[in-house]
C-alpha cells in the first residue's frame, strides 16, 4: 500500500459540504480533509440553517427521522470541535 497521504479539499461549509466531509472522514479516517469557504459561516446563512423542515409523504418522514437520529447520535457522541455542529 502507498504511504502517500490522501488530501481532500471540500468547497463550501454549508450542510452539504460538512456532511460530505463527515462521510469522507468516516470512510477514510486517515485522510486530511480541508473545508474551504469564502467567508465566515455566520455571514453566509440565516440563524439556524437547515434546522426546520416538514414532510407529508411517508417516505420523506422516514428519511427525516433517520437523518434526525443520525445527527442526534453524532451530537451526543462527538464534540462540536470535531464535527463543527452545534445547537443554536
Amino acid at each position: 500500500m502507498s504511504s502517500t497521504l490522501l488530501k481532500i479539499a471540500i468547497i463550501g461549509e454549508g450542510v452539504i459540504g460538512v456532511s460530505t466531509a463527515l462521510a469522507i472522514r468516516q470512510a477514510l479516517p486517515k485522510a486530511v480533509i480541508k473545508i474551504f469557504s469564502d467567508r465566515p459561516f455566520e455571514d453566509t446563512t440565516s440563524f439556524g440553517p437547515a434546522g426546520i423542515f416538514r414532510f407529508n409523504e411517508d417516505r420523506y418522514k422516514s428519511w427525516a427521522e433517520k437523518t434526525f437520529n443520525f445527527w442526534a447520535k453524532l451530537e451526543r457522541e462527538e464534540s462540536p470541535l470535531n464535527t463543527g455542529g452545534k445547537y443554536f
